[in-house]
């Protein structure tokens, strides 16, 4: 019975349903399985979810629950419509675009303060944006598709750990200073050393925009003329 709840989840996370409803869904299956087999009541479930989110940080965790739906207000808005419109006026090929769409999701990261939010806001722009300005084979598409995607990925998680006021970097304090009380953690001691993500970031932005990627194998882009932006085409 107690798997179900976790087969719940996956389910709906495969089906495309928001993550936030998927988490609830298996909180509350959870809750229907435990009452089924007794092996919790109504009290002790709503004290196992008080300590679980007293334990991780309530001040972060409600942060994160309000960025994620803020950020997918502003989406609804088309509030990074401007951000895109410059993007698409600036590039001046397939590959610009791409690179201009790393830039994007981390700007997005850090006005949105949630990888999750920027993930969810900022993605679905990038990719909109790729397919419908951009004139390749579905191979091609295919990849170009897939650099959206880890450049979406990849830039929600590496550059949360260096923007301050990230949700990221609020929770790691936290417990860091719950954990060794003994020292006060600050935003440098996240940051300075998280040669990971400095190296991740730049080398995803200089490869997709010089074209080095093609010495990485399974990585490389499709180029000028495989790929071509429609605003050029038309005026041929």
């Amino acid at each position: 019975y107690m798997i179900l709840p976790f087969i719940i989840v996956l389910i709906t996370a495969f089906k495309g349903v928001p993550t936030l409803l998927c988490l609830g869904l298996g909180i509350v299956s959870s809750l229907i399985m435990g009452l089924i087999i007794g092996s919790t009541s109504l009290m002790g479930f709503f004290d196992l979810l008080y300590i679980g989110y007293s334990d991780a940080g309530s001040a972060s965790v409600a942060m994160m629950l309000w960025v994620t739906a803020f950020g997918g207000i502003m989406n609804m808005m088309n509030a990074f419509e401007p951000f895109s419109k410059f993007i698409l006026r600036i590039s001046k090929s397939v590959r610009q675009l791409l690179f201009y769409n790393g830039v994007f999701c981390i700007i997005g990261n850090t006005l949105l303060a949630d990888e999750m939010a920027q993930i969810v806001t900022i993605g679905p722009i990038i990719k909109e944006m790729t397919d419908n300005n951009v004139e390749a084979s579905e191979e091609n598409m295919y990849r170009i598709r897939l650099r959206n995607a880890t450049f979406s990925d990849a830039m929600a998680c590496f550059s949360a750990l260096i923007i301050p006021w990230h949700c990221y970097v609020v929770f790691f304090r936290g417990i860091a200073n719950s954990v060794y009380p003994l020292y006060s953690f600050g935003f440098s001691d996240i940051a300075k050393y998280n040669f990971m993500a400095y190296i991740a970031i730049i080398s995803l932005l200089i490869l997709t925009l010089t074209g080095l990627d093609k010495f990485i194998p399974l990585f490389h882009l499709p180029s000028e003329p495989e790929v071509k932006l429609k605003k050029y085409n038309a005026n041929i």
